[in-house]
This record gives structure tokens, C-alpha cells and sequence, in this order.
């Protein structure tokens, strides 16, 4: 993926000119419209579960606060088994997700783990695109 990153970042510098698929994806890398999705798994703190009354609003100011940073988050999942909450996000960076997970911790009420998704097409671009 860095790879890709750079040989993006090599067309962005050069012609502005589209001409083929790739150009067509550096730019709208370049302008930010090309999203990554991410699933961000969250566990509760003593503190957190003990305050949970609150989670509505913090789930509201997270929101807020993703927006702030650059990440869109499309859904929140109250879960059962291995984690208490699944957030789905989406950003064109993946340090917002960086960001966001760090800002949420440093609150003491949920720890998180972040995965990066692919869509089932973005899936099959890259088995496609392997050597």
C-alpha cells in the first residue's frame, strides 16, 4: 500500500493531465474524495460502564469531535460477544482515525482496536492488481 501511496503521489506532482484509470484515481485522491473505511471495536472501562447513562451523549460528542478531525462515522453498534460497541467510519487519512481512536481513549470510557476495511470491490481491485 505505501507503493501505491507513492506512485500516487508521483502522478499528483506530475502532469495534471488525465489519462488513463490511475490518473483519474490520483486526483481524486487529491481532492479527497477517495474514502477509507475503517471498524473501530470498542470495549468499556470500569469507568465507562459504570457511567454508561452517559453514553448516548458521549456517542453524540464523538460524532462531533470525529467531524472535527476528518473522519465521517456512518454507524455505531451497541454488540454482544468480544466487544461492546463496533464503529463503522469512514476518511480519506488514515491518521484521523488515529486521531479519533486516541482522543475517544484519552477519555477513560471505552479501549479501542482499529481495523482497516476493504469493500468487496476494493477487495477484488487488489487480488486483481497482484502480481
Amino acid at each position: 500500500q505505501a507503493q501505491r501511496a507513492l506512485a500516487l503521489l508521483r502522478r499528483l506532482v506530475r502532469a495534471p493531465a488525465l489519462s488513463d484509470d490511475r490518473d483519474v484515481e490520483a486526483q481524486q485522491w487529491r481532492k479527497g474524495s477517495i474514502t477509507m473505511l475503517f471498524i473501530l471495536s470498542l470495549n468499556f472501562t470500569d469507568q465507562g460502564i459504570r457511567n454508561i447513562k452517559d453514553g448516548p451523549k458521549r456517542a453524540k460528542a464523538a460524532r462531533e469531535m470525529a467531524k472535527k478531525i476528518g473522519v465521517d462515522i456512518k454507524q455505531v453498534y451497541l454488540t454482544s460477544g468480544e466487544s461492546d460497541l463496533l464503529v463503522l467510519a469512514e476518511t480519506p487519512n488514515g491518521d484521523n482515525i488515529a486521531k479519533l481512536a486516541l482522543a475517544i481513549g484519552s477519555q477513560g470510557n471505552v479501549r479501542s482496536r482499529t481495523a482497516r476495511a476493504w469493500t468487496e470491490e476494493e477487495y477484488a481491485k487488489l487480488v486483481f492488481e497482484l502480481p
